[in-house]
């Protein structure tokens, strides 16, 4: 046993001695071992002004950034415009200071004149004819000039940048700083920056900004065809809601008469208030850019006031041309000075139907504010005098002195609030003259308010339907059965007899 342990001790010291032996011979020399030094030396510059940076690519000149950025003076193909850093430290369009921008684009734009990482310059460039740097006539005949920007800096550096012909590969553009016969190559990002227009930086808008709880308080809209309006829409004030136009929050103004469609209407307002636009087509409303876009005699026009709850009414004209090749419009507000397109969808109102715009009955006002109320037929004739509100009204048939029942008085009246239109005449204008004759007349119902005359006649041309005027226009019809009980309970209230306003006749 004794004898055993002696050889493991024996064996464990032979192995201990040849693992020290290896550190020495082996490992100690690597670990102590000195690597030579780096002997690469750093990129150069080639011309004054470049910097070297990142992975030892040139830039052009020192990276500028946003806050160390007086103004960016663009000029393209596709004109001129400047951004500018105003005396509060905004941006503004030059010429067009107040107007909305994208600040995405914006900041990208700060990046392709501020930051002129090259992808690679081009050694021993033989002209700059060869690159587009310079004006030239091309073998077509036509003048190419390339695009340019200068960047002026807060402490009034300027860098100006001459961008030349994209490369073949479409990978970059090739690219010079003035005062350097040095041609570099910049990216592709330069396309939506530098050598974009204008309108694609600015936010494109028609309509001024409405909140939702005041988009619906537009007043004296007025939307013409041509020259001709075809639709005028005051908003009823909460006081006018409480008197003659209860509950009614906006009247027609033209043609009046008519009572709005809250429906229809509020679609049309909601378009101001929370469509987008397609997108800004000119920035700048000139005689130019109105004959281009079909607005030099404007297919439609729009007319309205908004109450800002900061800078008061603001009132806004808008000029829309015909619906384009893609089926949208365009549409110039002088009021952000630009020219927009929007979506054929969103502004389809402009060609609804006069039916559209209208609420189906064709008489909706507070009783306590109607004066008198004439019912002429061939068969029956009378007017009513009402004073009185509430409580206290008091009814008299002129032709007597007679005062009717007031209760049942009421049940005529509803008769009047659910006369209703049927639908569109499907008459043209001269048949529609020749049918509005004294001797076709079936009913002629004349209500006086405290602020106006309605004047309604009804004109039978079937057996079923009533060709409708309100103060001698009209376009609707309305079914003859109406016009019939509107006359025999009116000839009801003078007998005594009790009005139903629900029943047919």
């Amino acid at each position: 046993m004794i004898k055993k342990q002696k050889i493991i001790i024996i064996v464990l010291a032979v192995l201990f001695a040849v693992l020290i032996a290896g550190y020495f011979v082996v490992v100690k020399p690597i670990v102590d071992r000195v690597e030579p030094e780096e002997t690469t030396e750093p990129r150069e510059t080639d011309a004054p002004g470049e910097v070297v940076g990142f992975n030892d690519r040139i830039l052009m000149f020192e990276h500028t950034e946003k806050a160390n950025i007086r103004s960016i003076e663009v000029h393209n193909s596709y004109g001129t415009y400047t951004f500018y850093r105003d005396a509060d430290d905004n941006f503004q369009i030059k010429g067009f200071e107040g107007i909305s921008y994208d600040q995405e684009l914006m900041s990208s734009l700060v990046v392709s004149s501020g930051y002129t990482l090259s992808m690679a310059k081009v050694d021993n460039p033989i002209s700059m004819e060869e690159y587009g740097l310079v004006k030239l006539t091309q073998e077509d005949g036509t003048v190419w000039e390339p695009s340019w920007y200068k960047l002026t800096t807060t402490s009034g550096v300027e860098h100006t940048v001459y961008i030349g012909y994209p490369l073949v590969t479409e990978g970059g553009y090739y690219a010079k700083y003035a005062g350097r016969n040095e041609v570099y190559v910049l990216n592709t990002d330069l396309a939506k920056t530098i050598l974009a227009p204008i309108e694609d930086m600015v936010t494109p808008m028609a309509c001024w900004p409405m909140s939702m709880n005041s988009y619906f308080m537009v007043d004296n809209f007025v939307l013409m065809q041509g020259e001709e309006v075809r639709i005028a829409i005051g908003y009823n004030s909460e006081e006018e809601r409480a008197g003659e136009y209860s509950n009614q929050v906006y009247r027609m103004l033209e043609p009046e008469g008519y009572n709005v469609s809250s429906t229809g209407y509020d679609t049309v307002l909601q378009t101001f208030y929370s469509s987008t636009p397609v997108r800004c087509v000119k920035l700048g409303i000139t005689d130019e850019a109105a004959a281009q876009y079909g607005l030099d005699n404007p297919a439609y026009s729009i007319y309205y006031e908004y109450p800002d709850p900061d800078l008061g009414t603001i009132e806004n004209m808008l000029l829309i041309s015909e619906r384009n090749a893609s089926g949208n419009y365009y549409v110039a507000s002088a009021l952000f000075n630009q020219i927009i397109e929007v979506a054929g969808s969103d502004w389809d109102f402009l060609t609804w139907s006069f039916i559209d715009w209208v609420d189906a009955p064709i008489f909706q006002r507070n009783i306590d504010y109607v004066k008198e109320i004439r019912v002429e037929s061939p068969s029956f004739s009378e007017t009513y005098l009402l004073e009185g509100k509430g409580q206290e009204l008091v009814v008299t048939q002129k032709s007597n002195g007679r005062k009717p029942d007031v209760p049942n008085f009421r049940q005529f009246y509803k008769t009047l609030l659910t006369a209703s239109i049927e639908g569109d005449m499907p008459m043209t204008e001269d048949e529609m003259a020749k049918l509005a004759t004294p001797e076709n007349c079936q009913l002629t119902l004349t209500i006086v308010t405290e602020s106006t005359t309605l004047e309604y006649k009804f004109y039978p041309y079937t057996e079923r339907r009533s060709y409708l005027t309100i103060n001698g226009e009209g376009q609707f019809y309305i079914l003859c059965s109406m016009a019939d009980k509107i006359i025999a309970d009116a000839d009801r209230i003078t007998r005594d007899e009790a009005v139903n306003s629900d029943a047919k006749y």
